[in-house]
């Protein structure tokens, strides 16, 4: 019984040994290998690297490839693979090997090592996630797998688009199903289903930017805005390509940067307007319209004039205004008898000094909080890296660059929009008190004096970058008390 006893506890201290965590350790440059806790060796330090993925360790050798290893110092996958890269769920591992030709391919393959996802394709991109992944061959043309209907699983691998087209993309419709639109070498288009089914043969179509005038943002993927390739002339159709519109027009654009719903169409340079499906409300005959991001109605010239409509096409306002300038909501800068006012474009009653005190007050509350919040953080950012120590003046001058880049770009163009509307307040309402104009002003200077400050930010070696709260959120809190009722 003693040596019954005795023989467990020793099985027992033998695997609780070696059940420690192992320990990654480096004798040199590209010299790295797992020792454990005592210190003694497990695997000698001949790798060129050894990852942790919070599961296993992942051991790259130059001429051998990659291979698993458990904690405890287990092969689980030995060398077979060139790469291994664990997913961001640590379920899979995308795999880098060879075909036949000795051309690299990538898979993926579960923790056990099986293959999940045969090795043939040059990439796969993870695009869209849960039961899709986008597929590319040798030559960057792209395909479709689908990895079954669990979320965050491989449950079943089926190609239902080959990497044949030259491009394609996934479109997620809003009462759930999904199409995939591919474009074949000759720039045609067709559409598939989620089963790879063709749903619309290739048409000598391609699908025009989705864009909302000024700041280019993409808005809608169910109406397809599509260009036909021999006349250029343009249409509407939806993810399926059955037209809404015939392609007969010049050019169509979103109205406005955040609009579904609403495009703009041109023929013979006369302008009209559609809606989502095609449903013309404002026939193409108009000189001009106009379009800005915050406006509730659409403004429109005819015959030289300047009138008002809403989104259903009906009249608001008269075309007898001789230019207009801002459309916020649905007040209006609208000039006629040689002077500018604010107008409600329901009623055509020009706004009071105070109405458009608290106008343009509304329009700074949300910019307020959002630059000053971004220039903090920014000042934060700038301040760190100047104070850390890197190995090359080329590592401090890259992170500088990409905090530049990453950060200016959105604060700047909110700047640029908070002086907008500073600007255009003064230009409309000229007989505002002396002392406003200078407190207007002086915001205007502050914020300009950040943005220059933006500016030389990138020049890490002369300016240190500092803002304090009250450079541009307090600028924005003194007009905004003047202001507020």
């Amino acid at each position: 019984m003693k040596q019954i006893i005795l023989i467990l506890i020793t099985i027992l201290i033998f695997e609780n040994g070696y059940s420690q965590k192992l320990i990654i350790f480096e004798k040199g440059l590209y010299k790295t290998g797992l020792k454990d806790s005592s210190g003694k060796v497990i695997v000698k330090p001949t790798y060129i690297g050894i990852q942790d993925n919070k599961t296993h360790f992942v051991l790259y050798d130059n001429k051998k490839g990659s291979m698993v290893m458990s904690y405890d110092g287990k092969v689980l996958i030995p060398h077979k693979y060139r790469e291994l890269e664990i997913t961001l769920n640590k379920k899979y591992y995308k795999a880098t090997g060879f075909d036949s030709e000795y051309k690299l391919v990538k898979g993926y393959i579960d923790l056990e090592g099986n293959e999940v996802i045969p090795l043939k394709y040059t990439e796969i991109d993870d695009y869209y996630g849960r039961e899709y992944l986008i597929v590319r061959n040798k030559y960057n043309w792209h395909g479709v797998v689908s990895t079954g209907k669990i979320e965050n699983e491989i449950s079943s691998y089926k190609e239902i688009l080959p990497p044949i087209h030259m491009d394609l993309e996934q479109t997620n419709l809003s009462d759930g199903r999904v199409a995939f639109r591919v474009e074949d070498v000759q720039r045609r288009i067709a559409v598939f289903d989620g089963e790879g089914k063709m749903v619309t043969n290739f048409v000598n179509w391609r699908v025009g930017l989705q864009l909302g005038i000024k700041t280019g943002k993409i808005i809608n993927k169910e109406t397809l805005i599509v260009v036909d390739n021999t006349t250029k002339k343009e249409g509407l159709a939806d993810a399926f390509l059955k037209l809404y519109l015939p392609l007969e027009y010049d050019y169509i654009v979103n109205f406005r940067p955040d609009e579904k719903n609403y495009y703009v169409i041109e023929k013979g340079r006369k302008w009209g307007m559609v809606d989502k499906y095609g449903k013309v409300f404002l026939e193409a005959i108009y000189e001009n319209i106009y379009n800005n991001e915050a406006q509730a109605v659409i403004l429109l010239k005819l015959n030289g004039k300047w009138g008002i409509k809403d989104l259903k096409g009906k009249q608001l306002q008269p075309f007898v205004y001789d230019e207009v300038k801002n459309c916020n909501g649905y007040y209006v800068d609208v000039y006629k008898d040689n002077k500018w006012s604010t107008i409600d474009a329901y009623t055509g009653r020009a706004q009071t000094n105070d109405e458009a005190y608290q106008t343009t007050a509304d329009l700074f509350l949300p910019l307020q909080k959002k630059i000053t919040t971004a220039i903090e953080d920014f000042s934060e950012k700038h301040y760190t890296i100047r104070n850390t120590k890197f190995t090359t003046e080329y590592e401090l001058q890259k992170r500088y660059t990409e905090l530049v880049n990453t950060k200016v770009i959105d604060i700047k163009a909110d700047i640029q929009k908070a002086r907008g509307y500073l600007t255009q307040f003064l230009s409309v309402h000229s007989t505002i008190a002396a002392k406003d104009k200078d407190e207007i002003n002086n915001v205007i200077k502050e914020l300009s004096n950040t943005w220059n400050l933006l500016d030389k930010a990138k020049n890490y070696k002369d300016v240190i970058f500092v803002t304090q709260k009250e450079t541009v959120g307090g600028a924005i809190d003194e007009v905004l008390k003047k202001y507020e009722k």
